[in-house]
């Protein structure tokens, strides 16, 4: 899928220089710096963060990047250490000196699967593309909150495929190590969002997160009670419904304090369909 998204990206930008009347070869190429996502890296089991920048950074190289930061494994949950920059440099030299992947030009090209996805990606995107200048330009649509709804539905999405273990965060909501324990004293925005909303702005803004903030949250920052939430256990999941319109969190059991499972939790046999 990251590979497709990057051979749209260059696309999509030819067919808009194109349909703006900027017919040159110059003014189609698209020149992309990337890095690695933040959303799916973790603080429990850190180390595997440096499988997830890797596989995403090849993702990145195969799809087409000009250039690529890759982000240190420790980046969630404080200032890089020199061991965790140096483990960076040293992914990105394997995939050049190593895995030879600067020796091939475009090698996702001719793939069914691959081309097949970067078609059916472009249609969406330029249908959406479409959608947004019938709304008067891109400015308007923000302004009228259409791109925040756009963003904010894709990503309950996924937040649901999270909870519902569809996407798999390794040592998170699955597979987690029952006897990690954090040694050090975290800062609070470790598991919050960056919500940098104001009163005062002049339209809405999208606070971002990380996909297993909400299991975090849980674990280093026990703020739950019974006034205040309502859970359902289903399988080795936790389904906590937030009050006033907030997102749906889920928890792995096995992250639950004993003293709390009798308080408030009730145990259903069956997976419950009330979410």
């Amino acid at each position: 899928m990251e590979m497709a998204k990057l051979r749209a990206y260059r696309l999509l930008w030819a067919n808009i220089t194109n349909a703006y009347g900027l017919n040159d070869a110059n003014n189609g190429k698209m020149k992309m710096h990337l890095t690695n996502a933040t959303y799916n890296l973790s603080v429990y089991d850190p180390y595997v963060n440096m499988l997830r920048t890797t596989t995403s950074s090849m993702s990145a190289i195969l799809g087409g990047a000009d250039s690529l930061t890759v982000l240190p494994f420790d980046v969630p949950y404080e200032t890089p250490t020199a061991f965790a920059e140096r483990i960076a440099r040293n992914q990105q030299l394997v995939i050049k000196e190593e895995s030879y992947f600067d020796k091939v030009g475009d090698p996702a090209a001719g793939s069914y699967y691959i081309e097949s996805l970067t078609d059916s990606l472009i249609k969406a995107a330029w249908e959406l593309f479409l959608e947004i200048q019938e709304k008067g330009g891109y400015l308007e649509a923000v302004k009228q909150g259409f791109i925040q709804e756009q963003i904010k539905e894709s990503a309950q999405k996924r937040d649901m495929q999270i909870a519902n273990r569809r996407e798999i965060i390794l040592g998170t909501n699955q597979y987690p190590n029952a006897g990690e324990q954090i040694k050090q004293n975290l800062p609070a925005d470790v598991f919050e969002a960056d919500d940098r909303r104001s009163e005062a702005a002049l339209v809405d803004t999208i606070a971002t997160y990380r996909g297993a903030q909400a299991f975090e949250n849980y674990v280093m920052k026990p703020m739950f009670t019974a006034a205040t939430t309502n859970v359902h256990a289903c399988g080795c999941l936790l389904m906590v419904i937030w009050p006033c319109a907030k997102p749906v969190r889920v928890l792995p059991a096995a992250f639950l304090p004993a003293q709390d499972t009798k308080s408030w939790i009730t145990w259903v046999s069956t997976p419950s369909k009330k979410v």
